[in-house]
């Protein structure tokens, strides 16, 4: 396995655990949070949106070939930056 396809295959398996922590992040906040907490509810939507965005990345990089690596991974991470930071921030709002 070359270097680019174990980057990718490294960041689908991290995405598939942030969708776990997702999941988990919702089962907690409809045990502890009433249902009218539209807000948190909204971050909780955002958040699987922005999953969807670096799913996309993700795909766009494995299907681009060598040639365009280098911007559309770079493009990749800055989409993984917003979304990691925006997950620890939700984090701390249903703690």
């Amino acid at each position: 396995m070359d270097l680019h396809a174990a980057h990718l295959q490294r960041r689908e398996a991290e995405l598939d655990e942030l969708d776990a922590e997702l999941k988990t992040l919702e089962l907690k906040v409809e045990m502890t949070r009433p249902a009218q907490d539209v807000e948190l509810y909204s971050q909780l939507q955002e958040l699987r949106t922005k999953v969807a965005d670096v799913r996309r990345k993700t795909d766009e990089l494995r299907n681009s070939g060598d040639q365009h690596w280098d911007e559309l991974n770079e493009k990749l991470e800055a989409a993984w930056e917003k979304l990691h930071g925006r997950l620890e921030r939700v984090q701390q709002s249903v703690q």
